[in-house]
């Protein structure tokens, strides 16, 4: 999609600051809303929620390539993030309960990250031809008739599966606090080159994302069923892997491909379509680490270099995996 962001800015006269928002009005309800869309799919059932979340994302996708206006378009684009936050958490719990824990978990979870990469490289080589043909609208129509054939598929290829362990509690309040925080600070960012970093206007939304936030971990350290237990943050290496993807995800990966598209087809002259096969060497080279990581997460553990799990994270693994009551809950 990224690639077909300069000719959607102008097919519907967006100034630079709106055009942003056709990335962020994804990003943010996909983020927010991902804790909630896990337990949804652990208590009411992975397969189905999943579903629903493909069949959502499809006419999300649809809202998407029939927009004739800025608004439209980011209003979809909203809608098609909430999608994916039900979608994505959901397949990988399918993937996680279908594999026992080891190596053949570490396989599946490698070849997930895996077909990111092959999706990455076929969307970047797909959706500039797309672009520079049919047009910017296709690049979001081309994701219906997948999603269809992803909704046929999946009673006969996917087994239903719920986390028993959960009482029926979606943590309605944590949800609301902790997608408060992401759009505000994301806002926040976006306009911040308009406004100003130390401006009032800025300031404001980043202040309210903090509160938010805090909100946030006091419900969930009240909570009966929390969507992010306190314990969790007990695996150092939980919490470190956790906040090197945020750091990733926000300073190489989203921002980066919005400029790049920007600089090379509005600066430098690139078609839709040249843009498309040079971007997919990146999408490649995922792919590529993907499988290799993979392969050093089975044989070193963790930590690179070191000899398979640490003591401490063998502590912070025993801890997620104890009730309230201290009891050992099955892995």
């Amino acid at each position: 999609m990224v690639v077909a962001i300069p000719s959607i800015q102008a097919a519907l006269a967006m100034d630079p600051g709106t055009a942003q928002w056709v990335v962020s009005a994804y990003a943010v309800p996909f983020g927010g809303l991902m804790l909630l869309g896990g337990r949804l799919a652990d208590v009411l059932g992975r397969r189905r929620v999943f579903m629903v979340g493909v069949g959502l994302f499809a006419l999300a996708s649809l809202a998407c390539g029939l927009a004739g206006s800025s608004e439209a378009l980011i209003a979809a684009r909203m809608v098609q993030g909430a999608a994916a936050a039900v979608m994505t958490p959901s397949a990988l719990s399918i993937v996680v309960t279908t594999f026992d824990e080891g190596a053949e978990r570490n396989k599946a979870l490698g070849f997930w990250g895996a077909t990111g990469g092959i999706g990455g490289t076929a969307g970047a080589l797909i959706g500039g031809p797309v672009t520079d043909g049919p047009g910017w609208p296709w690049i979001f129509y081309l994701n219906v008739p997948v999603c269809v054939a992803l909704l046929a598929l999946s009673p006969a290829l996917l087994q239903e599966s719920r986390d028993r362990s959960h009482r029926r509690s979606f943590d309605v309040l944590g949800a609301g606090t902790v997608t408060a925080a992401t759009l505000l600070l994301v806002y926040a960012v976006v306009q911040a080159p308009v406004n100003g970093w130390a401006s009032p206007a800025t300031l404001r939304p980043l202040l309210l994302a903090v509160a938010s936030g805090t909100v946030f971990w006091r419900v969930e350290r009240r909570s009966a069923d929390p969507l992010v237990p306190p314990r969790v943050f007990a695996s150092r290496t939980l919490v470190a892997g956790n906040l090197v993807t945020v750091a990733i995800a926000m300073m190489v990966f989203g921002g980066v491909a919005f400029t790049l598209t920007q600089y090379a087809q509005l600066v430098l002259g690139y078609s839709a379509w040249e843009f498309g096969l040079m971007s997919s060497v990146n999408a490649a080279m995922a792919m590529v680490g993907s499988y290799v990581g993979q392969r050093a997460m089975t044989r070193y553990g963790a930590r690179a270099g070191g000899r398979g799990e640490s003591a401490a994270h063998r502590r912070g693994l025993r801890v997620l995996h104890r009730d309230r009551g201290g009891r050992q809950l099955p892995r």
